[in-house]
Parts: structure tokens; sequence; C-alpha cells
């Protein structure tokens, strides 16, 4: 069995300088990533727990900092239609669409939104 030991970033830095660069690309792309999914952890645990208010911080600063994130738009959605938001969620979820049209159950989120805002003010539609 072949052994594989660390090296440390002396050892690392010795070798070519594109392998050094590609290295430390590697390791800074998987630390976002990994920072990214921590927080959309977070932001999934706080809205089992209910708390909402903080779940919405959390996914409104990360959408600050990346607003190309289907995955951040469809949870800021979820936060708002649990808070009976319907105009703010159904913003969401077609932005959700806009950024990728097969993300699974915005289309139905959308339907469900619009059909509670069609019982609770049929007036708004037919004046």
């Amino acid at each position: 069995m072949k052994q594989h030991r660390v090296q440390s970033m002396a050892e690392i830095g010795d070798r070519n300088p594109e392998d050094t660069c590609v290295l430390l690309l590697f390791f800074v792309f998987f630390s976002l990533r990994n920072e990214a999914m921590d927080e959309i952890e977070k932001i999934d645990r706080l809205m089992q727990e209910g708390n909402l208010q903080e779940a919405e911080r959390l996914t409104g600063e990360a959408l600050n900092v990346n607003s190309e994130n289907a995955g951040l738009h469809f949870r800021m959605g979820q936060i708002h239609y649990r808070k009976q938001e319907w105009g703010k969620a159904i913003n969401q979820f077609q932005q959700v669409l806009e950024l990728d049209p097969s993300w699974p159950g915005a289309k139905e989120q959308i339907q469900m939104a619009q059909a509670i805002l069609g019982y609770f003010t049929p007036d708004m539609f037919n004046p």
C-alpha cells in the first residue's frame, strides 16, 4: 500500500509555480464552497426551527454576496411563503426560475402562492 503524506506549504511552494497556483486555487475554491454549504445548512436549520427572522437575515446577507444563487433565492421564497408574504415569495421563486428553469418545486410554489392570493383577494382580480 502506497502511503501519502501531507506536504507543508513550504514544500508545495518548492514546486513549479503553475502547480502551486493550481493548488492554491483549488484550496480557495473548496474553502469558499464549504463556507457556502455551511451557511446554507445553517439557514435550513433556522427555517426548521421556525426562526424565520434570522434565516431571512442570513439569506439576505448571502444573496448580497452571491445574487446568482438559485438555491438561496428558493430559500428566501420559502421564508416569505411561510411568513405569508405571497408577493415577495412569488418574486423570489420567479428569480429562481430565471436562474435555473428546471429548479424542482419553484413552479409549484408560485402556483400555490397565486392560488392563495386568488382565494383571499378575489376582488383584486375581479374589480
